[in-house]
């Protein structure tokens, strides 16, 4: 249940127990690998966090990703720091290409936002696509409505970009 988890969360980082904290984070994105929408259980876990999350790489990710998200939510005002976010959990080496695909769909409003992301931005987003289609294991379970949709925007802001100059 989440209450254990986080008292498991709460313990293993008072003592500093990076192993058990990366256990629990590989725990939730496999749990979030199940889910439909990619969304990340226990994000009221991560949102309290803060600092403490660099225990361990994978924690650290998945709190950049729920902050994320919170941008998002916090509409088109929070934009240029979810951007930044994206930037930021994109060229992590060890982003998971289920997670990646979650990012990348969650990045649809950005990438709509005219002027928003910088082509170098783009082509981040079009790589790390690239990275998530060369899965072979996930490739078959993506949501084939919405990699179109991503990969139709992607190509309309690459466009967008290449004229702005």
């Amino acid at each position: 249940s989440a209450g254990r988890l986080g008292n498991s969360l709460k313990w293993a980082v008072q003592a500093r127990a990076s192993h058990i904290v990366n256990q629990i984070a590989e725990r939730c994105l496999n749990e979030s690998s199940k889910s439909t929408d990619g969304a990340i259980p226990y994000s009221d876990l991560l949102g309290c966090l803060g600092g403490l999350a660099l225990l361990s790489e994978k924690m650290a990710m998945l709190v950049r990703y729920h902050e994320l998200q919170v941008a998002l939510a916090n509409g088109i005002s929070d934009y240029e720091r979810a951007a930044n976010l994206v930037h930021s959990l994109l060229s992590s080496s060890r982003v998971p290409a289920k997670l990646c695909f979650s990012i990348l769909i969650d990045s649809l409003p950005l990438i709509q936002a005219e002027s928003l992301l910088s082509r170098d931005h783009i082509h981040e987003l079009m790589q790390s696509l690239e990275y998530v289609l060369s899965n072979k294991e996930l490739r078959p379970t993506l949501d084939q409505d919405k990699l179109a949709i991503l990969q139709n925007l992607l190509s309309k802001a690459l466009a967008r970009s290449i004229l702005r100059g």
